[in-house]
């Protein structure tokens, strides 16, 4: 009789087990059709999501990937967004913002062009914090605010 009573409870509790876990999908490379690495994260206020990519810049409507490279070509290491919805992002050698143009497309514009030459040659930009006005580019050797 316990024995039964176990199978049970088990079999109604059993029902329940995914309750309160949010769900996941999980994509592959060829979903976003970009490289296979994804490093950095953020969502801006109109619900999309930016990921810094081998190629660049994935930006996910909840349908739809797009893929916006950087200049250099390089791998977008971090990304940050705004409240006004302009993403921050650092890759290999340079940092800058990507920002919507009047069709909506993200154009990238870089900020570490205007650095002193002495402070252009860096490694990768892994971090970006946002702090109320200011932005902070983080590499192995400096912070560039």
């Amino acid at each position: 009789m316990l024995f039964w009573l176990l199978i049970f409870i088990n079999e109604a509790t059993g029902q329940y087990s995914t309750f309160g876990v949010p769900f996941v999908r999980n994509f592959t490379s060829l979903d976003y059709r970009a490289g296979l690495q994804n490093f950095s994260i953020g969502q801006g206020s109109n619900g999309l999501l930016y990921a810094g990519n081998n190629y660049g810049l994935l930006e996910y409507d909840g349908e739809n990937w797009k893929l916006y490279g950087v200049p250099s070509g390089t791998k977008v290491r971090s990304v940050a967004v705004d409240a006004q919805g302009r993403v921050y992002a650092g890759s290999q050698g340079d940092f800058g913002y990507f920002e919507a143009n009047e069709s909506g497309q993200l154009v990238y514009r870089s900020l570490a062009k205007d650095l002193p030459e002495a402070y252009q040659n860096f490694d990768e930009v892994w971090n970006v914090y946002l702090d109320q006005d200011r932005v902070f580019f983080c590499t192995f050797s400096r912070i560039y605010i």
